[in-house]
C-alpha cells in the first residue's frame, strides 16, 4: 500500500484541508468548558481511514500469519510497498472494541530512554514502531531491546508491528519475524480509493493508455492524489459529466499541466512570471493582494522592469488572463483547473533552484507584513511549507518558524510558525526533523512567551496524535520552565495529555520520579513538587479506566508515588500539601480495595517524622464524613491510619 494516504480528520488543532478552495485553520486549545478529543480516538480514526483504502500488497498475508503466530512482525520492502500502512492495517485487524489502545512507540532515542519499555505494555495493546526513517543508532537499539519487549507483548496478549527501512541488517534472533512486502497493484489501489469516495467505475473505464502509463511508474501517494482529484471533479456536479470526464480532467491535471505551465513560463517576461507565481502562491487571494505580492517579488529578485504609465497599463484581469488565471466576481484571483496553483508553484521551485533563496525571503516578507490577511496568510504559509518539504529542505521551514516566533512575535507570526511546524510534524518523511527541533527548543535557554505558546500548540496537535510520548516529554520541559507570564499554558496541556490515558500518566510519573535523585536548584525542586501535586490526583491512579487494572496496583507506581510524596513533604510545608493529602484520604474511604495501599503510601512518605504523621492524622480527623455509610468508612480509615502511624513510629524509633 502506501506510507500515508488521504486525509484523516482527527484532532482539530492542526491544518485541515478536505478539498478545493480556501483552507480554514483552527489553532490552539478548545474553548473553556469543552474537552479535546483524546489522541487515542484520533489515532483510531486514522486507522479506520486507512482500512477503507488499503489494498493487500504481496506478502501481506504472510505478515498477518507471522503476527498471529508470534504477536510481533517486522515488515520490510522497497519504498512505496506500504510498510507503515501494512503495519497499521495489521493492528486494525486485531482491535477488540473501542477500548483497544493503538500506541505509536517512540522512533528516536531521547534523554537516554528505552524505545521499547516492557513496563508500559498493557493487555491487548496495539503497538506500532515505525522505523522507516530511523538512523543506524535507533535501529540498533530497537533490535537490542526487542527480545525482552517481545516476551512481555506475548505474555499480555498484545500486538507489535515494526516497519523497517529496505535491506536493514537484522540480528539472528529476529530474522524469523521478518516479512518483505512488494508494491501493490496500482490499479487496485486507485479503485479502492475511488470506492471509498462512493465512485464505482466500470473496469473498462480504467484501461486507457494514458492511465495505464501513469500507473506503471506512479508512487502510491500519486495514485491516491489522482483519486482525490477525480473526487473533486465529481463534487463539482457539472452537468453532462460522468466518470470518464472526471478521470480525464484529473489525468490532465496530473500528467499534462506541467508542460502547459512551462510553455507559459518560457514565453513570459520577468514581470509576467512574478504575477504567475504570485497567483499560484496566493491562489484565491484578492486581486490587489496578488498584485502587490508580484511587485514585491520583482523587488526581492532585483528584477529590472519598465513600469508604464497608469492609464497605459493592461488591467489586472488582462494580465492574469495572460498567465491562465482569472479574476472572479468578488475580486479574487484563481485558476480554473484543480490544483493548477500547485503545478505552477512546483515548476518555479523545481526549475529555478537559484531562485529559492529569493522565494524564501519574499515569503517571509509577505508573512510579516499586512499584505496578506486571514486565509490568504494561512494558505501562503501552508504552500511555502509544502514546497520546503516536497523538495527536501525541512531545515528552511523550521528556520522560518523559529524566526517567526522569536522575541515579541505578534499573533500573526505565531500563527505562521504554528502552521509551519504542524505541517512539518505531520510529514511522514521529515517529521523526525521537526520532532528533533521542538525538543531542542523545549530544553533551550531562550524560551520566549511566543515560542512557548507555539510549542504547546504543536505538541497538543499533530504530535499528541502521532507521537504522544514525544509530546509528553516536550510539554514536561516547557511546564518546568514556565514563568508567571506564560503559566499555566504548558502545565494545563501537559496534564490534559497525561490524563488522557493511563500509559501516559505512568510515563509522566516516571519522569518526575527520576528528578528527585538529581541535584537541582531550589526553584527547580519547587517546580517538581508543584508538578507532582497536580499529577497525584487519586482517581487517576485508583480508577482503572481503559486499563486492565488501576495504576496503583503496580508496585513501581506505588513506589514512585511514595517517593513523590516524600520529596514534596520535604520541600513544602504540610499546609501546602494538605488539600491533596485530603483527596487521598477521601479516596481511601471511597475505595476499600485500595484503602491499605493508599494509607501506606502516605505514611511511608512521612519517613517516621512525628510532626508530619500528626498533620496527616489531623487532616483525616477533620474531614467530614457525611452519611452513615460514610461515617463507617471514615472510622475504619481513621483506625487503620492510626495503626499505620504507630507502626511507622515504632519502626523509626
Amino acid at each position: 500500500m502506501i506510507e500515508s494516504i488521504g486525509t484523516a480528520l482527527g484532532d482539530s488543532s492542526g491544518p485541515l484541508h478536505s478539498g478545493t478552495g480556501d483552507q480554514y485553520v483552527i489553532i490552539g486549545a478548545p474553548p473553556p468548558g469543552t474537552s479535546r478529543r483524546p489522541p487515542r480516538d484520533a489515532a483510531r480514526e486514522e486507522l479506520f481511514h486507512l482500512h477503507r483504502r488499503f489494498v493487500f500488497p504481496p506478502g501481506f498475508v504472510q505478515a498477518r500469519t507471522r503476527l498471529s503466530d508470534y504477536h510481533a512482525v517486522l515488515i520490510t520492502g522497497p519504498v512505496g510497498s506500504g510498510r507503515s500502512a501494512a503495519a497499521r492495517e495489521l493492528l486494525y485487524e486485531h482491535q477488540t472494541g473501542r477500548n483497544s489502545r493503538f500506541i505509536r512507540l517512540p522512533d528516536r532515542v531521547e534523554e537516554k530512554q528505552d524505545i521499547l519499555h516492557p513496563d508500559f505494555v498493557q493487555n491487548e495493546d496495539l503497538m506500532l514502531l515505525d522505523l522507516t526513517a530511523a538512523g543506524p543508532e535507533v535501529l540498533d537499539r530497537a533490535q537490542r531491546e526487542m527480545p525482552e519487549f517481545r516476551a512481555v507483548v506475548k505474555e499480555k496478549n498484545a500486538w507489535l508491528t515494526v516497519a523497517l527501512p529496505p535491506d536493514v541488517p537484522l540480528r539472528d534472533d529476529l530474522i524469523g519475524l521478518q516479512v518483505s512486502l512488494d508494491r501493490p497493484v496500482p490499479r487496485d489501489v486507485l479503485l479502492r480509493h475511488l470506492h471509498a469516495e462512493d465512485i464505482v467505475p466500470e473496469l473498462d473505464e480504467l484501461s486507457g493508455d494514458e492511465l495505464t502509463s501513469f500507473l506503471a511508474t506512479a508512487h502510491m501517494r500519486e495514485v491516491a492524489r489522482l483519486a482525490d482529484l477525480v473526487k473533486q471533479y465529481r463534487d463539482r456536479r457539472e452537468a453532462d459529466t460522468a466518470f470518464p470526464d472526471w478521470l480525464d480532467s484529473a489525468l490532465t491535471d496530473t500528467t499534462r499541466r506541467r508542460s502547459d505551465v512551462r510553455r507559459i513560463v518560457e514565453r513570459s517576461s520577468g514581470t509576467q512570471r512574478a504575477l504567475f507565481l504570485a497567483c499560484a502562491m496566493l491562489h484565491g487571494a484578492r486581486g490587489d493582494t496578488v498584485q502587490r505580492a508580484a511587485a514585491q517579488l520583482l523587488r526581492t529578485a532585483k528584477e529590472p522592469h519598465v513600469v508604464p504609465p497608469l492609464l497605459s497599463r493592461a488591467s489586472l484581469a488582462q494580465r492574469a488572463a495572460a498567465v491562465g488565471a482569472e479574476l472572479s466576481a468578488d475580486g479574487r484571483v484563481t485558476f480554473r483547473s484543480l490544483r493548477y496553483d500547485e503545478t505552477v508553484s512546483d515548476c518555479f521551485w523545481d526549475d529555478f533552484p537559484e531562485l529559492r533563496p529569493v522565494l524564501r525571503s519574499w515569503t517571509d516578507r509577505l508573512v510579516r507584513h499586512a499584505a496578506t490577511t486571514g486565509e490568504e496568510h494561512d494558505n501562503l504559509v501552508l504552500r511555502y511549507a509544502r514546497q520546503c518539504l516536497r523538495i527536501g529542505i525541512p531545515q528552511e521551514l523550521s528556520g522560518s518558524a523559529v524566526a517567526w516566533m522569536s522575541g515579541e512575535a505578534s499573533a500573526r507570526l505565531r500563527r505562521a510558525a504554528y502552521l509551519a511546524l504542524d505541517t512539518g510534524l505531520r510529514d511522514e518523511t521529515h517529521g523526525g526533523h521537526f520532532r528533533a527541533k521542538t525538543y531542542e527548543w523545549s530544553i533551550g535557554r531562550q524560551l520566549s512567551p511566543g515560542l512557548l505558546g507555539v510549542l504547546v500548540s504543536v505538541c497538543t496537535g499533530a504530535m499528541a496524535v502521532q507521537h504522544p510520548d514525544s509530546a509528553l516529554v516536550r510539554l514536561l520541559h516547557l511546564a518546568r520552565r514556565e514563568t508567571t507570564e506564560t503559566a499555566p499554558t504548558a502545565r494545563d496541556a501537559l496534564f490534559a495529555l497525561a490524563f488522557s490515558e493511563g500509559r501516559l500518566t505512568r510515563r509522566l510519573l516516571d519522569r518526575i520520579d527520576r528528578a528527585w535523585a538529581r541535584p537541582h536548584s531550589a526553584v527547580r525542586r519547587s517546580r517538581e513538587t508543584e508538578l507532582f501535586l497536580r499529577l497525584a490526583e487519586p482517581k487517576i491512579f485508583i480508577d482503572s479506566g481503559s486499563l486492565d487494572r488501576p495504576l496503583i496496583a503496580e508496585r513501581t507506581v506505588r513506589a514512585q508515588l511514595a517517593s513523590g510524596w516524600r520529596a514534596t513533604l520535604k520541600e513544602r510545608p504540610f499546609a501546602e500539601c494538605r488539600l491533596r493529602a485530603a483527596d487521598w484520604i477521601r479516596a481511601a474511604r471511597k475505595h476499600p480495595t485500595v484503602r491499605r495501599t493508599v494509607l501506606d503510601i502516605l505514611v511511608n512518605a512521612c519517613d517516621g517524622q512525628g510532626d508530619l504523621l500528626g498533620e496527616l492524622y489531623a487532616t483525616d480527623w477533620h474531614l467530614p464524613a457525611g452519611s452513615a455509610e460514610g461515617r463507617a468508612a471514615a472510622a475504619e480509615v481513621s483506625a487503620l491510619l492510626w495503626q499505620r502511624i504507630n507502626a511507622a513510629q515504632e519502626l523509626g524509633g
